[in-house]
């Protein structure tokens, strides 16, 4: 039905960032990333006089 054809090396770069399995090494990557950012969260920007309300369910 479909002939193969040349590898893209673009998809091939992308398979290649691809986990083979899920949960591969999760703690160490969850640790580095922890490591680089104590913060997870960017810093609040100006309101310019606007009212902010936590949504509460």
């Amino acid at each position: 039905m479909m002939e193969k054809g040349a590898t893209n090396s673009a998809i091939a770069t992308i398979w290649e960032h691809i986990p083979g399995e899920k949960g591969t090494n999760a703690e160490e990557q969850i640790a580095a990333f922890e490591s680089l950012y104590q913060v997870n969260a960017r810093p609040i920007q100006p309101t310019n006089g606007r009212i902010i309300r936590l949504h509460e369910e």
